[in-house]
């Protein structure tokens, strides 16, 4: 069934076109075809194809014995060697042209997800939200849709700055989509620089994200519309918002003016949006507001149904020479700086408390002096040291690395095309059910269903015997049978044969 849907997306169409000398067409296929099922089957990774060998493996990938997880690694490997940049983009191209507005708008939610490493290497260290600190890792920069489907994946194992990632989302959509096609960005305070708001507006992209503080706090008066809407997580209590259009924002250094929409919230908080883009104000709150709900539970989702937080690949690449990173000595000489000064201060809140001519006094002057001599040690040195430096004149030369992230990529775009198929599987079984919030939690029944594999020269028929109660099978039944419409064929497959799925009536 997902596998139709791969099919009918294009993805083994990419991977065939790409796939250059990496492998053979049925090789490529059938380590597509594992990697996908035991991603399906909640394994998460590729390891997980090793649980496929079961006695129907054969059947299941249509190759007899199917296919070891090692052989699948390295086929992907040397895939992704030869054509991770094309396959992926190709991917993603279509995924973006279908998430085209029908008001040649495209609306894209682009945020970080910090994938943090605790192996043996030595990786650069990135902000993490959940840790409150900085860690070793990865940051990867995602484009959702505006219905929360996954696009695409940016990898940075340097942890550039959200306006570089938002730079590369403008070009790379502008060379996919039409000219008249204009990319809105939705994404958080993090790119909200004057900066970068002008570059993407230059770029032709409109955008739409919060104001950082401080920012003038205006009268409960001055908000003159309200807005109601519905959160999915509370659709019988109705969220109302006031807001009004505030004087525009002067982004300063001669690069103009931009919206600025204030809010009133709920708990009476004041909350600033900044645009570029011409549509209504309430038009670009709701979808602002739908940001977390649409972006963020995707991350939780694909964290935990599809793995995207695994390593993937372990084999790693020093940096190239050049790269200028923060400078380690610098780092360790302004924490030694800290506790020197903490020390200073301890002592002389000791010194504050003693009477004078007590024999403790002169034991602490002593002991004071030793400190503020190091602390004109340590400060003497600050000038030689600066705050980022090129990795090859740094003590880290010859042990920083990153992650190799071409065969991640090719697993992730695998994840992204598979997140969107089932996206598309649940959108059509829920209406057929009684609980349609919980289609994808019976879809991932379906999935790890068992059945019967009847092959003919017109078609090919899967009998599947979920484990469903008959209300499910009910609503499966209505399911399968709009399933069959879509006339999905599997990939690899030269006659082309349509796949008719139907239930198992003597597990009714």
């Amino acid at each position: 069934l997902a596998l139709g849907m791969l099919e009918r997306m294009g993805v083994y169409g990419a991977a065939e076109k790409w796939r250059g000398s990496s492998a053979s067409s049925d090789a490529l296929r059938t380590a597509l075809d594992a990697t996908c099922v035991a991603l399906l089957i909640g394994e998460q990774c590729v390891e997980g194809v090793q649980r496929l060998a079961t006695p129907t493996v054969g059947t299941l990938l249509r190759r007899p014995n199917g296919l070891a997880a090692c052989s699948v690694r390295r086929i992907l490997h040397a895939f992704a060697d030869q054509s991770t940049n094309l396959f992926q983009a190709q991917v993603a191209s279509g995924l973006l042209r279908d998430a085209v507005d029908d008001d040649e708008r495209v609306f894209l939610y682009v945020d970080n997800h910090m994938r943090a490493y605790t192996g043996k290497e030595t990786l650069r260290k990135g902000w993490r939200m959940q840790s409150k600190r900085a860690v070793p890792g990865t940051s990867d920069y995602y484009v959702h849709g505006v219905d929360g489907a996954p696009l695409w994946r940016q990898s940075s194992p340097a942890h550039e700055p959200i306006g570089v990632a938002l730079q590369r989302v403008v070009d790379f959509t502008s060379l996919v989509l039409d000219d008249a096609v204009t990319p809105v960005l939705l994404f958080d305070r993090a790119g909200s620089f004057p900066a970068t708001i002008s570059a993407l507006r230059d770029a032709g992209a409109e955008i739409v994200t919060y104001e950082r503080k401080p920012y003038p706090q205006l009268a409960l008066s001055a908000f003159d519309q309200r807005l109601e809407f519905r959160l999915l997580s509370r659709p019988k209590e109705p969220t109302l918002i006031r807001f009004t259009e505030a004087p525009q924002r002067n982004l300063r250094a001669g690069r103009g003016r931009c919206r600025r929409i204030a809010l009133s919230m709920p708990d009476g908080k004041q909350i600033n949006l900044l645009s570029t883009s011409p549509l209504p104000a309430e038009t670009l709150i709701r979808r602002q507001l739908a940001r977390w709900g649409c972006q963020e539970n995707q991350f939780k989702h694909g964290v935990e149904r599809w793995g995207i937080n695994h390593l993937d690949s372990r084999r790693v690449i020093p940096f190239p020479p050049g790269t200028v990173i923060p400078n380690p000595d610098r780092a360790q000489l302004e924490y030694q700086l800290r506790i020197a000064n903490g020390l200073e201060g301890r002592i002389r809140c000791g010194l504050a408390r003693l009477a004078p001519g007590e024999p403790r006094h002169a034991e602490l002057d002593a002991e004071l002096a030793r400190v503020l001599e190091r602390q004109r040690r340590l400060a003497a040195r600050r000038p030689q040291l600066p705050k980022r430096a090129p990795i090859e004149t740094t003590t880290l030369a010859s042990d920083l690395r990153h992650h190799d992230p071409a065969y991640k990529a090719i697993l992730d775009t695998l994840r992204i095309a598979l997140a969107n198929a089932e996206t598309d599987l649940a959108s059509r079984l829920a209406p057929h059910s009684q609980r349609p919030r919980e289609a994808k939690k019976l879809l991932a029944a379906v999935f790890q269903a068992s059945g019967q594999v009847k092959v003919s020269p017109t078609h090919a028929t899967i009998c599947l015997a979920p484990a469903a109660s008959r209300g499910e099978r009910e609503t499966l039944a209505a399911f399968l049978s709009e399933v069959n419409d879509l006339r999905l064929s599997l990939p690899g497959d030269a006659a082309r044969r349509p796949l008719r799925f139907c239930l198992d009536v003597s597990r009714g």
